[in-house]
């Protein structure tokens, strides 16, 4: 029996001969809907047509909306660097895989094949999950805009562990700051003192620091088009500096005013 309650409604949701019929009990019990289940079971059987819950004229395949999920939901709710993955993800794994099925009929025995193949490839457990995180989101978007009965499948993610991370040791920073100079060992020595992210260096303002405080605010990151937007996490933070980067950013700022651009917040060229 395949008898499901969605919200305060009992559905029958059950597969013949390849098709999937997914129709409203009209009895709201779940005895009602089981008798309601063996009614059409016995019209298919006798080669009567019951019609089907899923209009599959209308109902795109996970291809096509997944295109349209990447143009009207990702586009405007995501970061550059975001889309850019995301549209990997699409175009490189899940399309492939599940692109040619229609979006109601993938099933959580799809999504378990698929975690199969990507173990084979390879991939892992993390990347694994990333990539589901995609596909749960783009099967719940198309549940919601399309006004689709019953739910996405459940997924079951993979488990995996936080891999530790390799901090490099005080004579390991040395070694870094030795290698380079001018514009680069600055943006080294910053990003070894603060904590700030390349992005995040990039996108630094003269205005963004108080000397006063001796302080630097992380407002701005800048993307792979040269572009500001907001850092990872969305929120300014405060990041304190210490005796070096203050005295080489104070020296900059003595030499020269435009060290970074306040009407073009572009960095300029410095040589050593």
């Amino acid at each position: 029996m395949a008898v499901r309650k969605f919200g305060k409604k009992w559905w029958v949701d059950f597969r013949s001969n390849r098709t999937r019929y997914r129709k409203q009990s009209p009895e709201n019990t779940r005895t009602g809907a089981i008798a309601y289940e063996l009614s059409l079971r016995q019209k298919l059987a006798r080669g009567e047509e019951i019609g089907h819950t899923e209009r599959k004229d209308r109902e795109p395949t996970f291809s096509q909306f997944a295109a349209i999920w990447f143009k009207d939901y990702v586009k405007p709710n995501n970061k550059h660097s975001e889309q850019l993955a995301k549209k990997y993800v699409l175009a490189k794994s899940l399309v492939p895989f599940f692109g040619s099925i229609l979006i109601t009929q993938i099933n959580g025995h799809d999504i378990e094949r698929y975690k199969a193949k990507e173990v084979e490839l390879g991939f892992s457990n993390k990347t694994i999950t990333n990539r589901l995180t995609v596909l749960n989101k783009c099967l719940g978007t198309a549940y919601e805009w399309l006004d689709l009965q019953g739910a996405p499948p459940k997924i079951k993610w993979p488990r995996w562990t936080l891999p530790e991370i390799d901090y490099l040791s005080p004579a390991e920073c040395e070694k870094l700051l030795s290698h380079a100079n001018g514009a680069i060992y600055e943006m080294a020595l910053m990003a070894l003192r603060t904590g700030m992210r390349q992005g995040e260096l990039r996108g630094l303002q003269w205005s963004s620091i108080d000397w006063l405080t001796r302080s630097v605010s992380v407002r701005h990151s800048r993307d792979d088009r040269g572009m500001l937007v907001p850092p990872k996490s969305g929120r300014a933070r405060h990041v304190p500096l210490d005796v070096d980067v203050y005295a080489m950013l104070y020296a900059q700022r003595e030499i020269r005013d435009t060290y970074f651009s306040e009407q073009t917040a572009t960095p300029t060229t410095i040589t050593a």
